[in-house]
């Protein structure tokens, strides 16, 4: 019942788009389409960056609490596993994590631990990420900056290890589970939270180049793309209506970033990203297992 449900809200969304597209047919075809090539494989770059560097942010979480799992190791579990989100039905990323995982030595505790932490870190960083931009670039919130500047040291307090451990026991009284413990210092927890950050300001520099590839776009705009791009991420990975939140987090880009730029250029840039977002990933999870196969052959003294 809960995958027909999930398959007909990714329908409607899908719906949705389309009629959006054919009412406003004639301001898309007004558009150039004639995108600049080098912005399109920076932007693309640029992705793969966001993946690398969530990716390492996994691994570097999980190797602070296991200090005895190999980081490279890791690193590739995370890039040929998250691609699986993408399949039909729900977790099968997070199978894939668990049984490579397990295959390397990694206790179903740290790996639930590791990748809680993933997810509340890389949410958290992208509310920063979104707050900072915000008061930088202005926007649609710019009449909110006070109240947003009160969000930033709420949001860095609630990255305490204290706190993230409090937010994961509720949840996990409420499914029934065991509570779990964080055994990371605040330090580490900061240091996460900045590199987390840090992948969402390459994203949006990536929805920026391929914007500024269908249509002129001035630089002083890069702050609030930046952070449209962060807030349209946590919406899309806490929606539950679509696998990885395709169609959600363009929506969310082109709310937030149509009072400033036309939406038909920014409706397209989004979803252009996602299909540069998508070519990265694969990109990543390919050429991270050619890599993880030629140097077992290596270690196993072939060649």
């Amino acid at each position: 019942m809960r995958s027909a449900l999930k398959y007909l809200a990714a329908v409607f969304v899908m719906v949705f788009w389309v009629a959006y597209v054919w009412r406003d047919w004639e301001s898309f075809a007004s558009l150039s389409w004639q995108m600049n090539p080098t912005y399109l494989l920076t932007a693309f770059a640029f992705y793969a960056g966001f993946y690398l560097v969530m990716g390492t942010g996994w691994a570097l979480t999980l190797r602070a609490m296991a200090p005895h799992i190999d980081f490279a190791a890791a690193l590739h579990i995370w890039l040929v596993s998250t691609p699986a989100r993408y399949l039909p039905g729900a977790g099968w990323h997070i199978a894939g994590r668990a049984y490579l995982g397990s295959r390397i030595g990694i206790t179903s505790k740290d790996l639930l631990v590791s990748m809680y932490l993933e997810q509340a870190l890389a949410v958290m960083s992208g509310l920063v990420v979104f707050t900072v931009s915000v008061l930088i670039g202005g926007g649609v919130l710019d009449r909110f900056n006070f109240y947003l500047l009160i969000l930033i040291p709420v949001g860095i307090a609630m990255t305490h290890p204290r706190g993230l451990q409090l937010l994961a026991n509720l949840a996990s009284r409420a499914l029934k589970k065991k509570p779990i413990d964080i055994e990371l210092r605040y330090s580490q927890v900061l240091a996460l939270l900045i590199w987390f950050a840090f992948s969402h300001v390459l994203s949006g520099v990536s929805l920026f180049l391929v914007l500024a590839s269908i249509s002129p776009s001035p630089l002083r705009l890069l702050p609030s793309i930046i952070g449209a791009s962060a807030l349209a991420w946590v919406v899309g990975v806490l929606s539950i209506l679509t696998p990885g939140g395709i169609g959600v987090r363009e929506a969310t880009v082109v709310a937030l970033s149509s009072t400033f730029v036309a939406a038909p250029a920014i409706t397209t840039a989004a979803f252009v990203t996602r299909f540069l977002s998508a070519l990265a990933e694969a990109f990543l999870a390919v050429m991270s297992t050619v890599l993880s196969r030629r140097l077992q052959f290596h270690s196993r003294g072939g060649g």
